[in-house]
């Protein structure tokens, strides 16, 4: 019993995880040679060991937690790569297994067989491929308790940093591949707030998401204009490392 207990409890246990991140990402950027490798394989340990939670926001924080410890760690046991998609023939999400709360997963089990069926598309901000087109990591562990509250100030970063990108004379604004990969997750804002000429679909829904996450005055301004266009931006698979 007490065994039993020590796992479960280690499964909310993400203060290493913190440490790590709170220390070395700084914007949209992870300074991969200064994190303590001692402590992310420690954390990595935890999380094998653990017991998987059950409850929707501590399987949230857990799984985005361990996604992105796991992509630091391949990157970490990888030095010198220019992209992850350097690893395995351009697909490590598939190609390399982990122990996770004692069973085994690939990087795209968690994400889509975990995460996303928990049917919150803000999970699309709280993941990182370690690639700059890839949201910020989030420079916190998140946990069950706050994880919604974490959630929204992810999507917000990235909504003000790289989830679209608008010309300047504002009649262009082209949207973050993810909108595209992954359109069915924001099928919920799919209901334009405004007309906007010329777009509709995963376009649409992608739009209405960064409206409602702080770029709404830069989705009005372009919407207004009748020749608008719009489109996804090049997704850069460069590692998102500190210089």
């Amino acid at each position: 019993m007490l065994l039993l207990l020590a796992s479960a409890a280690s499964a909310g246990d993400h203060a290493d995880w913190n440490a790590i991140v709170s220390a070395n990402v700084q914007g949209r950027k992870v300074s991969y040679s200064t994190i303590d490798t001692a402590a992310l394989d420690a954390y990595l340990a935890k999380l094998a060991a653990a017991s998987a939670p059950t409850e929707k926001n501590a399987q949230l924080a857990f799984w985005m937690n361990a996604y992105n410890a796991l992509t630091v760690d391949l990157i970490l046991d990888n030095p010198g790569i220019a992209s992850i998609q350097d690893l395995d023939e351009g697909d490590p999400w598939n190609a390399r297994s982990f122990t996770v709360a004692g069973q085994s997963v690939t990087l795209n089990h968690i994400e889509n067989e975990i995460l996303r069926p928990l049917g919150d598309p803000r999970i699309h901000a709280g993941v990182n491929c370690a690639s700059k087109g890839c949201p910020p990591l989030f420079n916190e562990a998140f946990e069950a308790t706050t994880v919604d509250e974490q959630l929204n100030r992810a999507t917000a970063n990235w909504i003000a940093t790289n989830a679209y990108k608008t010309s300047k004379s504002m009649d262009e604004i082209h949207v973050s591949k993810i909108f595209e990969w992954y359109g069915d997750d924001f099928a919920a804002y799919g209901a334009a707030r405004k007309d906007l000429p010329g777009v509709d679909g995963q376009l649409e829904q992608a739009l209405n998401f960064i409206a409602a996450y702080g770029g709404e005055s830069d989705v009005t301004e372009v919407g207004a204009n009748p020749n608008a266009t719009y489109a996804y931006l090049e997704y850069s698979w460069k590692l998102n490392a500190a210089k």
